[in-house]
């Protein structure tokens, strides 16, 4: 492995908030491109990791695919 650590979607998480949290993200809506920092979607993505969480989501459970 290139790294001395996993290359896991958590450690791609805690590297963009903490290293890149004022970089631009921009996301393709049908009303236009919408743009929020790092930061935002990082606590986005821990707003929703709570709610699978207390609906009983378990780490290891697949839930959905990105793309």
């Amino acid at each position: 492995m290139q790294n001395d650590f996993q290359l896991t979607v958590g450690a791609m998480h805690r590297r963009l908030r903490t290293c890149y949290p004022d970089q631009e993200v921009v996301t393709l809506e049908r009303e236009g491109p919408v743009g929020a920092s790092y930061a935002e979607v990082a606590e986005r993505v821990e707003r929703l990791g709570r709610v699978l969480a207390r609906l009983g989501v378990e780490p290891g459970d697949r839930v959905s695919t990105f793309a």
